[in-house]
C-alpha cells in the first residue's frame, strides 16, 4: 500500500511540472504577443523568472495538498484492513475456542461410550461411578482448551496417586502378587522371607492378604463397583468411596473374577491408545492358585473378619475346604478322596447345595470318616489330630440327623 502511495505522487507531480511548464509558456507566450515585449529586454526575464516562481510554488502546493489527502485516505484504508484483520483473527480465535471445546466434550462423551461398552460386555455385573472424576485423574491435562487423546505411562513410577500410570502400576504389581501366589515355595524360600518363615510367619498368608487388597484398590482407581449378586462364595469389600457391597472375588469364580478386572483395564487402557499394554496376557487361573487362595482365606480368621464372606452360616463350607486341604499330600490312597471333592471346592452351587442338605452333608462327612480311618496308622500323630479338628466343625449336625446314626459320634481316635 505505501508503494502504491509514493507512485500516485510521482504520478501527480509530474503531471504538475507539465502543467506548471504549459502555463509558464501560455503567459510567455501571451505577454510577447499582446504586450510586445522582446524576449531580449530585461523586463521580459523578469516577469518570465515570476511567473516560472509562481508556477512552481502554486504547483508544489498543490502537491503537499494533495499527498496530505492521499495520506489521509490511506490511513483510513489501512484503518480498516487492521480491523478487519482483527475481527478475522477474533473469528478465527472463537471458531478455535468452539472446535477445542466440542473436541473435549466429544471425547468425554466417548470415553462415556467406551466405559458403557465395558459395563454391557462383562460377564459379570459392574457399574462405574463418579465418570467425571475418572475421565480427570486419566485425562488431568484436558480442558474445554486443550484435548490429548494419548497419554503415555512408558515409566513404572507415577506422580499422583489416581492417575492413569498409578492404575498401571498396581495392575502390575497384581500381575506379581499373582505370580507370587503360584510360585510360593520359591518366595518363601528367598533370604529376605526365611527369617518371616523362622518367626512363624505365613508368608502365604501374606501374599493372599495382599492380593486381594491390591484389587480392591485397583478397582476404586478405576471407578468401577463388581456388583454382588449374593451368590455362594462371594467376598466383598465393607466400604470404600463407590457404592457398597463391591465384589471382589468369588471364591468358586475366580475365573471371571479376575477377567472381570482384567477386562475394565485394557479396555480403558485401548482407549488411551496404550495398545501395547493390552496385548499382554490375561491371568491363567490353575489350581495352586485357587487352593491357595482358598486355604489362606478359610484358615485366616484376621482376614474373615477385614472382608464380608457370603458363606453357610454354620461354616461347613469352611469345613469341608479344610477336609479338602488336610489330604492336599501325594499319598496314593487319599487321591480318590480329593478327586471327591473337587467338585465341591470349585462349583458354588454343588457346595451350597451339598451344605444346605444335611442328610446328604451327612453321608459325605462320614464317607471321609471312613476312609480316613483306613490311612489313619500310616499317619503321624499331629495329622490325626489335625482331621478330627476339622472333624469336629461338624458337631452341629448332630441337631439334624438321626440318633440312631452313630457315625458322627466318633469323636476320638479309637
Amino acid at each position: 500500500m505505501k508503494y502504491l502511495a509514493n507512485h500516485s505522487f510521482w504520478i501527480i507531480a509530474s503531471v504538475c511540472a507539465v502543467f506548471s511548464f504549459s502555463i509558464s509558456s501560455i503567459v510567455t507566450s501571451f505577454i510577447i504577443y499582446f504586450i510586445g515585449l522582446d524576449r531580449g529586454e530585461p523586463e521580459f526575464n523578469g516577469i518570465s523568472v515570476l511567473i516560472g516562481s509562481v508556477s512552481t510554488a502554486v504547483t508544489f502546493a498543490f502537491l503537499i495538498l494533495q499527498n496530505v489527502h492521499i495520506r489521509k485516505q490511506q490511513e483510513a484504508a489501512n484503518y480498516r484492513q487492521e480491523k478487519l484483520e482483527e475481527r478475522q483473527n477474533e473469528l478465527w480465535e472463537t471458531q478455535q475456542v468452539n472446535i477445542k471445546f466440542e473436541m473435549y466434550q466429544a471425547h468425554k462423551r466417548e470415553f462415556f461410550s467406551v466405559l458403557d461398552d465395558i459395563e454391557k460386555s462383562s460377564k459379570m455385573t459392574i457399574e462405574f461411578y463418579d465418570r467425571e472424576k475418572l475421565y480427570r485423574n486419566i485425562f488431568p491435562k484436558n480442558s474445554f482448551s486443550n484435548v490429548h487423546f494419548h497419554i503415555d505411562i512408558r515409566g513404572i513410577e507415577y506422580s499422583k496417586t489416581d492417575d492413569l500410570e498409578a492404575i498401571n502400576y498396581h495392575y502390575n504389581i497384581i500381575i506379581e502378587q499373582y505370580d507370587l501366589i503360584i510360585n510360593h515355595k520359591e518366595n518363601e524360600n528367598k533370604p529376605e522371607n526365611k527369617g518371616l518363615k523362622s518367626m512363624g510367619i505365613d508368608i502365604r498368608q501374606i501374599e493372599v492378604l495382599n492380593f486381594i487388597n491390591s484389587l480392591e484398590l485397583l478397582l476404586e482407581l478405576l471407578h468401577v463397583t463388581v456388583i454382588s449378586k449374593n451368590d455362594f462364595g462371594d467376598i466383598c469389600s465393607k466400604g470404600h468411596d463407590g457404592p457398597k457391597g463391591n465384589l471382589l472375588l468369588n471364591l468358586y469364580d475366580l475365573k471371571n473374577s479376575l477377567n472381570v478386572l482384567d477386562h475394565v483395564f485394557k479396555n480403558i487402557m485401548a482407549f488411551t491408545s496404550n495398545s501395547d499394554i493390552t496385548d499382554t496376557p490375561s491371568f491363567y487361573i490353575d489350581y495352586n492358585f485357587i487352593h491357595e487362595v482358598h486355604r489362606n482365606l478359610f484358615n485366616d480368621p484376621t482376614i474373615q473378619n477385614l472382608y464380608d464372606f457370603n458363606l453357610d452360616e454354620n461354616g461347613y463350607a469352611i469345613g469341608l475346604f479344610k477336609f479338602y486341604d488336610f489330604y492336599w499330600f501325594p499319598e496314593e490312597e487319599v487321591l480318590r478322596i480329593k478327586h471327591d471333592l473337587d467338585e465341591f471346592v470349585y462349583d458354588n452351587n454343588k457346595i451350597k447345595e451339598l451344605v444346605s442338605d444335611f442328610d446328604k452333608l451327612e453321608q459325605k462327612i462320614n464317607y471321609f470318616h471312613d476312609e480316613f480311618r483306613l490311612i489313619m496308622k500310616q499317619l503321624p500323630d499331629e495329622k490325626v489330630q489335625e482331621f478330627y479338628s476339622i472333624y469336629k466343625l461338624f458337631d452341629s449336625l448332630y441337631d439334624h440327623i438321626d440318633d440312631s446314626s452313630i457315625s458322627l459320634k466318633l469323636k476320638h481316635n479309637s
